[in-house]
């Protein structure tokens, strides 16, 4: 059986900081990044930290993860009714 990720508090804030550190290795001559690579790299991570973050709120909200990882399409779905009910409810 294959295990499943929880998404824990502070995921988000991990991957970011990851992303920061990936981002301060990288030479800048003026104001622009000399290598392509880690700052890719930075954004891919600072990319995982927006799902995660987002991941957090679903999960909160009472979704689960099994409906929530299903897709893109899923993910919207998601933040939309989501955004319904708060909206709604305030």
């Amino acid at each position: 059986m294959a295990k499943r990720h929880v998404t824990q508090d502070g995921d988000a804030f991990r991957y970011l900081e990851n992303a920061r550190q990936i981002l301060k290795g990288v030479p800048i001559e003026g104001h622009i990044y000399t290598d392509r690579k880690p700052v890719r790299e930075a954004f891919g991570t600072a990319y995982l930290a927006i799902l995660e973050a987002i991941n957090e709120v679903l999960l909160k909200k009472g979704l689960t993860a099994k409906r929530i990882h299903q897709s893109v399409d899923a993910y919207r779905d998601a933040l939309q009714n989501t955004w319904l009910l708060i909206t709604v409810s305030s």
